[in-house]
């Protein structure tokens, strides 16, 4: 890259993505995007804002992404446990290769997207870090998912009223995985995808002393038609959180991530707060999101404050 490209970036960087303009609406953003993609004949591939307890954020963009499908697979399996008995959901189950019982993990709970639902559990290895550890990878954490009854949702509705009945579900599951597995209580950390992104928000604000962080992928914490009106009272997240979204989703609204943030940042400002959007990516940038090594290398950097 030339001098003169590198600094046209860095220019348009500057005028962008100044914190003290806000966050771009979704139409405005990959209009600017384009532009810069044209001035500096670079395809952007990810683009993320990095707000660790500062004002401005730290703008971070990228011309590369992981590979979102692993050239080999291990066979689930091999990899994985399925355990279904004396529990809220039956679940899958990945353990370090170095499991030791007498030590205490972090653990990671991994919330499904709707095309899950009602099926086995090792359906879910083809998603979130359950592939990425099939890759030939292996994780320090131990990874727990729950599958979701068919035609349930992570987040239910009643009479267009929103109900607790799965975030009380899933909090007993929590507790049963606790007394279940060794875990580090101060390293419980939250993620979920599409209809498992809105769960995760939820359950963040619905259980705000559990979590050290959250990572959600393509989710919503408002209705959908109205990105700018939260559900969930997000003055209760005030944990760490991680936002990925594809700028070309047309099964979210990438305005929902957009929004999320703005609220997050107005609540929070001394927050510790990351979205990554990719502005040539859909609803399945979770595949980007999730082979990524940085989020999990993230994840491994939290810890709850007083645990």
């Amino acid at each position: 890259m030339t001098a003169g490209v590198e600094m046209r970036r860095s220019e348009m960087r500057r005028s962008l993505f100044s914190f003290q303009r806000g966050l771009p609406d979704g139409p405005e953003l990959m209009s600017a995007l384009r532009s810069m993609e044209e001035e500096t004949d670079t395809n952007i591939r990810s683009l993320t804002w990095d707000w660790d307890g500062e004002a401005l954020p730290n703008v971070m963009e990228s011309d590369d992404c992981p590979r979102c499908v692993p050239e080999t697979l291990q066979s689930a399996e091999e990899c994985f446990q399925c355990v279904s008995e004396n529990t809220e959901y039956p679940f899958l189950l990945y353990l370090p290769p170095d499991f030791d019982a007498r030590c205490s993990y972090p653990v990671i709970l991994f919330l499904h997207g709707i095309g899950e639902r009602g099926k086995e559990a090792f359906a879910l290895a083809d998603y979130g870090p359950f592939r990425y550890i099939r890759g030939g990878h292996t994780l320090p954490f131990i990874v727990v998912a729950p599958v979701l009854e068919a035609e349930h949702h992570w987040v239910e509705d009643d009479r267009g009223e929103e109900t607790d009945r799965q975030m009380i579900r899933l909090k007993r599951f929590l507790g049963q995985i606790l007394d279940r597995c060794p875990v580090d209580h101060g390293r419980i950390l939250l993620t979920g995808l599409s209809m498992g992104g809105r769960g995760a928000f939820k359950l963040a604000c619905f259980l705000p002393d559990t979590f050290a962080a959250a990572a959600i992928c393509c989710g919503r914490a408002a209705p959908r038609e109205h990105p700018d009106r939260p559900h969930y009272d997000l003055s209760a997240l005030k944990i760490p959180c991680w936002i990925f979204q594809g700028m070309e989703d047309t099964v979210v609204n990438p305005e929902h991530a957009l929004a999320a943030a703005r609220h997050l940042r107005r609540l929070h400002p001394n927050g510790r707060l990351r979205l990554t959007l990719y502005p040539h990516a859909g609803h399945n940038c979770y595949d980007f999101a999730y082979q990524d090594p940085g989020l999990y290398a993230w994840f491994g950097e939290q810890r709850k404050e007083g645990k």
